[in-house]
């Protein structure tokens, strides 16, 4: 994990679809993480679905053509909200040792999210992302 492609220094090393992916594999790598350092706490990750209105295509003409031609068989946000939703009401899942859900089931994440030294290094990455962060806002006040 290198901070540099997490939070890039300047605008011309950014990629966002990189970054969408790096996000994703992150927020569930951080919530496996997090299980282990607070198991009292329920956490899952949960994927909405595809393609949703969004500005990730805004700048690539490309990618603004594939998601139109995929518009007709995405999710609508209704759709989308339902994994969530039920990711937060059903006592099914509480019990559950799943950490990611894809259409209301359990899905199987990458493997890098049970890789424990990768997931310290992203919580360790991360608390000092936000410490740095704190640092350069206490700075502009």
């Amino acid at each position: 994990i290198i901070s540099d492609r997490l939070s890039p220094r300047s605008p011309h090393h950014f990629d966002n679809l990189l970054a969408y992916g790096q996000s994703k594999l992150c927020l569930i790598m951080f919530i496996a993480e997090f299980r282990r350092n607070y198991p009292q706490i329920y956490s899952v990750a949960c994927h909405p679905g595809n393609a949703i209105n969004s500005d990730l295509t805004r700048n690539s003409y490309l990618y603004r053509f594939f998601v139109t031609i995929a518009r007709p068989f995405s999710k609508s946000l209704q759709q989308a909200a339902a994994t969530p939703i039920f990711c937060s009401i059903m006592k099914s899942v509480l019990n559950a040792p799943a950490i990611y859900y894809n259409n209301c089931y359990e899905d199987s994440p990458s493997s890098f999210v049970y890789n424990t030294r990768l997931t310290q290094d992203l919580w360790i990455q991360t608390q000092t992302m936000i410490e740095l962060a704190f640092k350069r806002q206490s700075l502009i006040v």
